[in-house]
């Protein structure tokens, strides 16, 4: 054993250097025999602080791993459209579902509490109210004030049927479109048009109702036969040259209009109103009658020859 203080030799089992009398301490490493790199690596993890004299390419295991990726939808790029798609159909019938619950909810609520829209001759829509107080006037007053039957129509023509359900409109103010409704109305004293929307109370929409169902009865069952007025052949056969001749411009156009009265239409003209308002066989209830092919010749015959033999005629 050699003394690391004055270089002599000693036994290997001294204890002290004969020469310079240093003690030899065994559990001291001997300076030559250097424990290795990858040793003090391995004995490193006893100390509380990391080891500075480690070589910096040999790092802990847990900082040479890569951190994982959490497993999500984009990980796997063939089930997240099915998923997407998925998830849309879950959304559309969502949609579908509180759609049919609206609609369902608004049946019921009319089933419930009724219909409070209805719609004017002109197409207007009306509301309805229960506190509105009725206003009596007009040819049929009642038809505000109380309910009504089909015995308080009973008897009345098309024509009376529509001036009596457009009556209710006019005591509210309404303002029509229709010419034979504003002349009517217009030489009413009490009449007072004011507005395009009105409030109707429940009974006068009620008679309402029951007026616009009688007069599709009536209509239903308006006597079709053509075999009425002055010139009944005008709907059944076609007219020539000699059928005309001898008629005067009135005459004509008494002819011609004929065939439209005789299909319920509604004459704005004053003279041709008043005119078939006189025939017993007239019941006007529409603005579009339908014409049979003959009868739809016979007016355009009856009109070219109006304006070949009187250009002036009207």
């Amino acid at each position: 054993m050699q003394c690391p203080m004055c270089g002599a030799y000693s036994p290997t089992d001294a204890k002290v250097c004969y020469r310079c009398s240093f003690v030899y301490v065994s559990s001291q490493p001997n300076p030559a025999a250097k424990t290795p790199t990858t040793q003090t690596v391995a004995a490193a993890p006893i100390h509380n602080e990391p080891n500075t004299n480690v070589e910096t390419s040999i790092t802990p295991q847990h900082e040479q791993q890569a951190p994982r990726t959490p497993y999500t939808q984009a990980t796997n790029p063939a089930i997240a459209p099915q998923q997407k798609s998925k998830r849309g159909l879950i959304i559309g019938l969502i949609v579908v579902l509180s759609l049919l619950t609206i609609a369902i909810s608004t049946v019921a609520a009319i089933m419930l509490l009724g219909d409070n829209r209805h719609e004017t001759s002109t197409g207007s829509q009306t509301a309805i109210s229960e506190d509105l107080q009725p206003i009596e006037v007009g040819r049929f007053p009642f038809t505000s004030s109380r309910q009504i039957t089909d015995s308080d129509l009973y008897g009345l023509t098309a024509y009376d049927l529509r001036i009596m359900r457009n009556e209710i409109y006019a005591r509210r103010g309404f303002i029509f479109g229709k010419q034979d409704l504003i002349r009517h109305f217009s030489q009413q004293s009490w009449y007072q048009p004011l507005y395009n929307e009105v409030t109707l109370s429940t009974i006068e929409a009620h008679n309402i109702r029951v007026i616009v169902a009688y007069e599709n009865r009536l209509k239903s069952t308006i006597n079709t036969n053509k075999n009425v007025g002055r010139y009944p052949y005008t709907s059944t056969q076609k007219l020539t040259e000699s059928d005309l001749e001898y008629l005067s411009s009135y005459d004509l156009r008494i002819m011609r209009n004929e065939i439209y009265a005789r299909n319920g239409y509604i004459f704005d003209n004053d003279e041709l109103r008043n005119y078939f308002s006189q025939q017993s066989w007239y019941q006007p209830y529409t603005y579009n009658p339908t014409l049979n092919s003959i009868e739809q010749y016979n007016i355009m015959f009856i009109k070219n020859y109006e304006n070949g033999s009187n250009p002036d005629s009207y």
